[in-house]
């Protein structure tokens, strides 16, 4: 159930994305209860598909291409804690007040594919290792293991703009990226910048994108820090005035890509969404 202070909370933050930046679409309910793995595909050597069941999922209904979703991981030998009791949408202060013996690991990622029929949905990530808690047990998951689903929301709203639209994602918003490319609408034209960590870490991005109108431009990033080498991809490109944006990945990326689409194209804030989905230095999903 959502508290009082929540829902004031809630619209102060839609008047300031109001007034600032293209507004997210707002689930009115939240709520969550466990999943088990059902299958583990690797896609390719660093990034792993996952599919999670659970009879809720028949019911459950995505807002938007970019649908995200927190996964809650219980440590071994944790016992995954009851989500319906941690009422409200700050799932993260909830897990915060158990005990820390208690308290699985949270982190948020793109409903890449949803079945209701089959009550499953897919989850892709790239994997690093065991830098970060989301990476460390995402290589570890099995089929059979149990995790939490706690829903979230969308952020691209279909159908807000025809016409030309700017499409900026690193590799931890490709699920994402894929998602609304799948969905473009008739009359969008997605013009996209991609930026990779390097070859052969994502799967290829042509296929999706060849039936649309559009242009696209995929990025090695190299030994250069997020978010640069994709920014200056964007300032040279010929491009027909936005009509939207949307622009996620690194937080650095995500600021950028918006100052240069702000500043330098003359785009409304409002028709700008921007998210960072990490932060270089900390532990990523």
């Amino acid at each position: 159930m959502t508290t009082t202070l929540e829902r004031v909370r809630t619209r102060v933050r839609r008047a300031a994305y109001a007034r600032t930046m293209a507004m997210p679409i707002e689930r009115e309910h939240h709520h969550g209860f466990p999943v088990t793995v059902t299958d583990v595909v690797d896609v390719t050597p660093h990034y792993r598909r996952l599919t999670l069941a659970a009879p809720q999922l028949r019911e459950y209904r995505t807002l938007g291409p970019d649908e995200y979703f927190g996964l809650v991981m219980p440590q071994p030998g944790q016992e995954l804690p009851d989500l319906s009791r941690l009422a409200g949408s700050n799932l993260r202060g909830a897990l915060g007040e158990l005990p820390e013996v208690e308290r699985p690991d949270l982190r948020w990622y793109t409903v890449r594919r949803h079945r209701p029929e089959a009550g499953e949905v897919d989850v892709e990530v790239v994997t690093h290792g065991d830098d970060g808690p989301g990476s460390s047990w995402v290589r570890r998951a099995q089929a059979g293991q149990l995790a939490g689903f706690q829903t979230g929301s969308s952020c691209y709203r279909l159908g807000s703009a025809a016409g030309d639209q700017v499409l900026v994602a690193d590799e931890t918003a490709f699920p994402a990226l894929c998602g609304i490319l799948e969905q473009a609408g008739p009359g969008v034209r997605p013009h996209v910048f991609l930026e990779v960590p390097g070859p052969g870490v994502l799967p290829d991005l042509t296929p999706l994108a060849a039936g649309l109108a559009g242009t696209v431009a995929v990025v090695d990033r190299g030994d250069r820090a997020p978010g640069q080498a994709v920014t200056e991809t964007l300032a040279a490109a010929d491009l027909p005035a936005p009509t939207f944006a949307w622009a996620c990945g690194e937080k650095e990326l995500a600021a950028s890509v918006r100052r240069h689409l702000v500043s330098e194209r003359g785009m409304d804030k409002r028709r700008v969404y921007f998210c960072g989905y990490w932060i270089l230095g900390r532990p990523r999903g």
